[in-house]
């Protein structure tokens, strides 16, 4: 099997030439899982392999190795893993190691890591091209893209990076193999080399990290026109590997600053965590100008983790009536004309023009989502506070972390035409029960306090909006819940909105279907979302409508779940 088997030419009569290559390639996938890789399985489909084969340029062994990351494109893969799917020995999946690492340099698969999990994965590339029909040769995509539509994919990468960079149910950082996002950037640079970015880049001597970060630093640019990258957005991005970076470049060690791609244009904060680092002169107009006509002094202040209202898209959300009625009273003092009016009348009567807000409820309930609606819908930016990157492992850094989010605000307040909000997602860790203090207080624990009591006093006095999001209220100071003047409980749907969302992800849902889903399953609005997107991704993968059973079966393995009890 170590080499792509010949077709006689009996064996091409015997081939169907009425089945399409999708249609191939569906009874593969489905055929080849537990087939335990023996000999009489590959002599039974050798015709929808060789199908298989002759459309995207591999071998057999490289088709079997692909049908897994096919069954379950949102899987990462260890050599394990791909022996259980086919029933065998982990020694014979070493046979075929050849054929993964093809697969990864044509670009198919990549490596990665979550959560200290390492595997391959198939790429969101690859699967739009295998559903229509193409072949990757090289890393090679044959559709070239234009320079914003190329910027725009490195957007999408870059902000994949920054999500699956800290846990929100376990409230961590998770480690991104740093391979992972080089190798996806990589690929880019190969389909497109018709652009003057992809040729410049990849004729540098450099490694594929450091040419990751430069592209990082030109998509920053172009895409969200923010000229300087600071530390935190270093570390939220690259992990350790930005962070080391980010110091060689201030040393002027870094392969980036010795060529005068990359400069430090601040000079403050202490151990040079407050310096900023941006493109140079020279880097626009090798990189940027013949592509995007891009070239832009240096400015002011930018602020980092900024969401445009603009770029917010519409989703449509479904809540029970009680949080219907409360988001449609939040929703009203948001808009601008209310809001002047209401801030005048409090202010004459000498209270706080601030307007604090606490979302609480389970996870996936729409806290957050509801937040970017808003903000959409009432035309404000969002500035938004990654907890993780406000704590420091620097004795009395982490206070000034935090009284620099509320000066940054203040400062991006001034020069809003429309009151920003500020967004503390996920704030469990910092609204937490404040800890008594004694003769045995650790720092920690007086560190802890100092912060919270920094919140609270900005909190206070805020001019502004400050929205924070939740998921335990259990442990929430009392102090905290006062200074909140709005509080709104997101409950799971009930059985009506659930069906809605049913119908709003899935159209092709009948009424009736939705409201079956909707009373077997007891789902938030975001475990309907994952589902409803694996489905849409079968569907693109074997090219036909997803059934009710289908639609089923994948909610059974969203989450192990007892369905809801009909009768006695």
């Amino acid at each position: 099997m170590a080499k792509k088997m010949k077709k006689t030419e009996c064996e091409m009569m015997l081939y169907d030439a009425t089945k399409s290559f999708i249609d191939n390639f569906e009874i593969l996938v489905e055929a080849v899982e537990n087939c335990e890789l023996k000999e009489s399985f590959i002599e039974q489909y050798r015709e929808y392999i060789y199908a298989v084969c002759d459309v995207l340029k591999l071998t057999d062994q490289e088709v079997i190795m692909l049908c897994p990351f096919l069954k379950n494109s949102d899987k990462i893969y260890d050599f394990g893993d791909i022996a259980k799917f086919y029933n065998c020995s982990s020694m014979r999946i070493v046979r075929y190691t050849s054929a993964l690492k093809t697969l990864k340099k044509k670009g198919y698969i990549k490596k990665d890591t979550y959560q200290g999990r390492e595997g391959f994965k198939i790429l969101y590339n690859a699967l739009e091209t295998i559903s229509q029909g193409k072949s990757i040769e090289n890393g090679v995509l044959n559709n070239e893209l234009s320079p914003m539509e190329f910027m725009k994919r490195l957007n999408a990468v870059f902000e994949s990076a920054r999500r699956r960079s800290y846990d929100f149910e376990t409230g961590r950082r998770c480690n991104i193999e740093g391979s992972s996002v080089d190798d996806e950037v990589m690929i880019l640079l190969r389909n497109n080399t018709h652009l003057n970015i992809s040729c410049r880049i990849l004729d540098m001597p450099i490694s594929k990290l450091d040419k990751t970060i430069l592209l990082y630093f030109c998509t920053e640019a172009v895409w969200d026109n923010n000229m300087t990258i600071d530390c935190d957005t270093m570390k939220r991005i690259f992990d350790s590997e930005g962070l080391f970076a980010y110091r060689e470049i201030l040393a002027g060690e870094h392969e980036l600053a010795k060529r005068g791609l990359i400069e430090v244009v601040t000079e403050e904060g202490m151990f040079g965590e407050g310096d900023e680092l941006s493109l140079t002169e020279t880097a626009q107009v090798d990189l940027l100008k013949p592509d995007f006509n891009f070239i832009q002094k240096k400015k002011g202040k930018t602020y980092h983790n900024v969401i445009k209202s603009e770029s917010i898209v519409e989703k449509g959300l479904f809540f029970r009536e009680q949080n219907k009625a409360s988001l449609e009273v939040l929703k009203g003092l948001l808009d601008e004309g209310r809001m002047v009016e209401i801030r005048q009348q409090l202010k004459s009567k000498g209270w706080g023009l601030g307007f604090t807000c606490l979302f609480y409820g389970s996870p996936g309930t729409g806290k957050t989502e509801s937040v970017l609606q808003l903000a959409r819908e009432t035309g404000r930016d969002i500035m938004q506070v990654d907890i993780s990157l406000v704590r420091t492992k620097w004795y009395g850094e982490t206070e000034k972390s935090v009284k620099k989010v509320f000066t940054d605000y203040k400062d991006f307040v001034a020069k809003s035409e429309k009151t920003p909000i500020l967004l503390f997602n996920e704030a469990d860790a910092i609204l937490s029960v404040r800890t008594e203090l004694g003769v045995d207080s650790t720092s920690c624990t007086k560190t802890e306090n100092t912060i919270q009591n920094i919140l609270l006093q900005e909190m206070e006095t805020l001019d502004g909006i400050l929205i924070a999001t939740t998921n335990l209220t259990n442990n929430l100071d009392a102090a905290f819940e006062r200074r909140f003047l709005y509080k709104i409980k997101f409950e799971k749907p009930d059985i009506e909105a659930k069906g809605e969302i049913w119908r709003s992800l899935m159209p092709s849902l009948t009424k009736e279907d939705a409201q079956i889903l909707a009373s077997e399953f007891d789902f938030s609005g975001g475990e309907i979302s994952n589902i409803a997107r694996k489905c849409f991704i079968n569907e693109l993968l074997f090219n036909q409508s997803t059934s009710l059973e289908q639609i089923k079966a994948t909610c059974d393995q969203e989450k192990l779940i007892k369905r809801t009890k009909i009768g006695f």
